[in-house]
């Protein structure tokens, strides 16, 4: 295959991008709506927890009396507070947000009154979702009703008959619950979005190449052909007798003559691995970035030829990254 055959087929290249990119935005969208229904679905079927014996299930309390609460625990830096919460028939272990907790203040009040004339208030209907009942809330609850009751009334044998096998979190909804999900549909979109982005934006970047060149873009095609054209295949760069040629994010093309400063820059990461750039400046002032690699032995030396390989071909441009040449190109 000739350079210029290889350079029109990279040109056509980056349809399978836009596939790639089409498919992973329809199915994050397929996801995120299958996610939310899931969470309408489990938001209309409310369950009692008396009847409930799993997690991740929407249940509800009529709450009649409460203790305060007797342990606490910290949820990705939120508080979470335990109480003990009764409803006609059962003993239940709740985690209740602040919003449900001033609403069962009449609750609370009633709870822990000693007014004997004092009037009963509605049971106040509370909602969560299931969680299975941890090791060490289990010994936690088992010590702190006991001493409220005062008397031994529950050990690890009689623990499921008491209390069941879940708590209510009343911080979590079904759509917070599945909000997680939601957000791992995210990454996958923004993937998707990025790739037909960079599908568009290099056919958008080609086309406006191609119309700058005009004629010229029949020169630059026949140069290519030639035998003393160099090619980096791993970076889709072109030297030619007259222009830098390049199709990594796009067509893009260059005149030696055009160019008036040529520089290169090293970074270093984090994980001390170092990458270097190549950058040149035109007469119209702007600045491009032909190449990032990072560098090891072999790179290095592939660096090193490029490099080389455009200052040989640019003998009047500035060399190195100084104060000196930056103020001389802005002079130019």
């Amino acid at each position: 295959m000739s350079n210029k055959e290889i350079i029109l087929k990279e040109l056509k290249k980056g349809k399978s991008f836009l596939c790639l990119g089409i498919f992973l935005i329809v199915i994050s969208f397929i996801m995120f709506i299958g996610f939310y229904f899931e969470g309408q679905e489990k938001l209309n079927n409310l369950y009692d927890l008396k009847d409930v014996r799993v997690s991740d299930v929407y249940a509800k309390i009529d709450a009649q009396v409460m203790t305060d609460y007797f342990a606490t625990n910290d949820y990705n830096g939120i508080e979470h507070k335990t109480y003990f919460i009764w409803d006609e028939e059962n003993i239940y272990i709740v985690d209740l947000n602040e919003k449900t907790r001033v609403a069962l203040e009449p609750i609370y009040n009633y709870s822990y009154s000693n007014d004997e004339n004092i009037e009963k208030p509605n049971s106040i209907l509370i909602k969560g979702m299931t969680k299975k009942i941890p090791e060490d809330l289990k010994k936690i609850a088992i010590d702190s009703l006991n001493t409220f009751i005062g008397r031994e009334v529950v050990n690890s044998t009689n623990f499921n008959q008491t209390f069941g096998i879940v708590y209510l979190d009343t911080f979590v909804t079904p759509i917070i619950a599945i909000r997680s999900d939601m957000l791992f549909c995210l990454p996958i979109l923004i993937i998707g979005l990025f790739l037909v982005g960079f599908y568009f934006n290099k056919r958008r970047k080609t086309k406006k190449c191609i119309h700058q060149l005009g004629s010229v873009w029949e020169e630059v095609q026949r140069e290519i052909e030639n035998d003393d054209t160099i090619y980096y295949k791993s970076f889709k760069l072109y030297f030619t007798r007259n222009y830098i040629v390049c199709t990594l994010n796009g067509l893009e093309v260059y005149p030696y003559k055009e160019i008036i400063w040529l520089y290169s820059s090293t970074h270093t990461t984090t994980n001390f691995s170092t990458l270097k750039s190549i950058f040149i400046k035109t007469k119209d002032k702007k600045t491009h970035k032909l190449l990032s690699l990072y560098i090891v032995r072999k790179s290095k030396n592939m660096f090193d030829e490029i490099y080389d390989a455009i200052l040989k071909h640019t003998p009047n441009a500035l060399e190195g990254y100084t104060s000196e040449n930056k103020e001389k190109v802005q002079e130019m």
